[in-house]
């Protein structure tokens, strides 16, 4: 087996987990659920199975669950372990049939992994959402590829690992990195703060980042580096020397983010360079931090407030939030990605808000804004 595929299953691995005696006893009581409602249409082996390749927010967007499930139904060990439960009618399963019914399951999870690997390499097939978010298989649109255009298996088998091996901020956007002990540091924050058994995922709310803020790949990851100092400022010991590996991590290593939102045509990669100038500017100046912060809290505050007074033109403000918060992903892009401040998003953004105030009294604040070009002016 090559070392592309190796990633790619170890990365399917570290989303499916194992199966456990508590999967079983979860499995048994659908069964018996199933009975009792005379359904006929749930398949609690299924269930299972797809709740764990569906536990990643990125990928169960780009899993085919139609083909993994007559896969699944086609397959010996599917066969046998619905045949011991059927034979139980509901009942508790033998400690014995309970091991049986754990290492088939198990068995089945192993063949979905290999089958999933094994969709991945279909090179004559090209570049596919697996691979690549927002590209298409030949299939779909022959058109899009160019006369002569291939890819080899290791290839798609390397880009299927990365989106596999990505880290979930919220349900849109995931991040990786190359760098396989930054990767692995962030996957030991994730399980020592938040779940040892999903390392590859923290929802928005747990960062602090808001719905507005989530919608964008910029301003999501913003949200989390914020969310990652707050957390250094406050940790010792040990703690404190994983969460300067992370930050010296990101300082040395560039970051592809994944934005995958349920607008399947806005799907796309983005590759960030090593962010030393804005970490070292924006994130380690504790002053500079938090006037970035308080100006990003402003900013929703308005919204917020704005849709709060507008009772029937709350549509309208969604729109006006949308073109603001589309101004600020400008910003965070450029802050992110250079260091820099982006002083025409501000501008519209500043043109945008003092117009809010006019109409609805929001009570506006500005000071933040303006320590942002001081900042620009002595930079």
């Amino acid at each position: 087996m090559s070392n592309s595929r190796d990633v790619l299953l170890k990365s399917l691995e570290e989303i499916t987990g194992s199966i456990y005696m508590e999967d079983i006893e979860q499995m048994i009581s659908k069964t018996r659920e199933k009975k009792s409602k005379k359904d006929k249409e749930t398949d609690e082996i299924l269930d299972i199975i797809s709740e764990r390749l569906k536990s990643h927010p990125l990928i169960k967007k780009v899993i085919d669950q139609g083909n993994i499930s007559r896969y699944i139904r086609r397959s010996d060990n599917y066969k046998k372990l619905k045949k011991l439960l059927e034979s139980k009618q509901g009942q508790d399963l033998s400690p014995v049939e309970m091991n049986e019914a754990k290492r088939l399951m198990q068995r089945i999870l192993d063949d979905v992994k290999q089958y999933i690997v094994n969709q991945a390499i279909k090179a004559e097939q090209g570049l596919r959402r697996m691979h690549s978010p927002g590209s298409v298989a030949k299939s779909e649109a022959m058109n899009l590829y160019f006369s002569g255009e291939k890819y080899s298996e290791n290839i798609l088998t390397d880009l299927a690992s990365k989106l596999y091996s990505s880290i979930a901020l919220g349900d849109s956007v995931g991040i990786y990195t190359e760098d396989e002990e930054l990767l692995e540091n962030l996957r030991q924050l994730i399980a020592q703060k938040f779940d040892r058994r999903a390392r590859y995922k923290i929802s928005a709310d747990k960062l602090g980042i808001s719905d507005y803020e989530s919608k964008y790949p910029f301003s999501t990851f913003l949200g989390f580096l914020f969310w990652l100092m707050d957390y250094y400022d406050q940790a010792g010991g040990d703690e404190k020397n994983l969460l300067t590996s992370i930050i010296d991590g990101f300082k040395r290593s560039s970051v592809t983010i994944y934005f995958m939102p349920s607008e399947k045509e806005k799907w796309r990669i983005i590759n960030v360079p090593r962010l030393e100038i804005f970490i070292d500017i924006w994130m380690l100046n504790r002053d500079n931090r938090t006037t970035l912060r308080e100006f990003k809290d402003e900013l929703i505050n308005t919204i917020k407030r704005a849709r709060g007074k507008a009772q029937k033109d709350k549509t309208k403000i969604d729109k006006v939030a949308d073109i603001i918060m589309n101004n600020y992903e400008i910003f965070c892009q450029r802050l992110i990605t250079y260091g820099d401040l982006d002083l025409y998003a501000l501008r519209r953004i500043i043109d945008i808000v003092i117009d809010l105030d006019s109409n609805y009294d929001i009570g506006l604040n500005l000071s933040k804004l303006g320590e942002l070009f001081e900042f620009y002016k002595h930079k």
